[in-house]
């Protein structure tokens, strides 16, 4: 135990040393930004200072604020770190792609189809598929277009096979859910088929089954299984698109940067 204690000591006392090395190490001098000096030159003053220049001014003792020009220049630089980050691109994206989808919906020509079509599930579609990366968002579409199918397909199978007849619905949904929740819980990576394919058969067939008097009946279950179907290949395509296109990000781009600027640090700080 004294020797666990003697050792966790000293490492404790290493990473502070090596605290310290990193806060008082100066990065700011990486730090640049092209001089913004057009409409200073159109107005005859001169060109404010660099970046780096109004960091280690603003950083000195007795000197509370920065000039005018410099406060507005760092904070031109701060908003525009912000939209370059990752965060701040995929709400981008996420927004622009549901109101892609959405847009028809508030226009008078489209209203009808849209809401006969019933394109809000590619509303909720999006809101499921989208990740940052590339890699995972198609691997997630791909992988909710077929529990979708699958879904939507055995929902048709057993309204055909038993139609209104409730132990007849029983009867072909327990397997169908058994199988579902097994490739779920045993298979991570393609949990999201079982989950989707479970969540179509419910909304496909039970809705229906449960609103015989309501105007949902007027759509049969193979009409409601066609439209959930196409609802969220759209989804899914609209939101490829909008990755692909708009800010592409790679992950396997992503890390190679994060390797390049660690070991650069580590190359500093040794």
């Amino acid at each position: 135990v004294y020797f666990f204690l003697f050792s966790f000591g000293e490492l404790a006392e290493n990473i502070r040393n090596l605290a310290l090395f990193l806060h008082g190490m100066d990065v700011r001098k990486s730090l640049r930004m092209p001089r913004l000096g057009v409409w200073h030159v159109l107005r005859g003053r001169k060109a404010p200072p660099a970046v780096d220049q109004v960091l280690e001014t603003s950083h000195r003792p007795g000197l509370q604020h920065s000039p005018p020009t410099s406060r507005g220049r760092w904070l031109l630089w701060r908003i525009g770190r912000f939209f370059s980050s990752v965060a701040a691109r995929f709400a981008f994206k996420n927004a622009l792609a549901v109101v892609l989808v959405a847009a028809p919906n508030f226009l008078p020509s489209s209203v009808g189809w849209y809401a006969a079509w019933r394109m809000e599930w590619a509303c909720v579609t999006l809101a499921v598929v989208a990740y940052p990366t590339i890699g995972q968002n198609s691997v997630v579409g791909f992988y909710r277009i077929i529990g979708t199918c699958v879904g939507a397909g055995w929902a048709a199978v057993s309204h055909a096979a038993c139609g209104p007849n409730v132990p007849g619905l029983v009867f072909m949904s327990v397997p169908f859910v058994m199988v579902a929740t097994y490739l779920k819980e045993n298979f991570p990576e393609r949990r999201v088929v079982g989950i989707i394919s479970v969540l179509t058969y419910a909304v496909v067939l039970f809705s229906h089954t449960a609103n015989v008097e309501d105007d949902l009946a007027f759509y049969s279950v193979y009409v409601l299984a066609y439209q959930r179907a196409v609802a969220t290949v759209a989804g899914v395509l609209v939101s490829l698109c909008v990755t692909l296109l708009v800010w592409h990000h790679s992950a396997r781009r992503a890390l190679r940067l994060c390797l390049a600027d660690s070991m650069s640090l580590m190359g500093t700080m040794y």
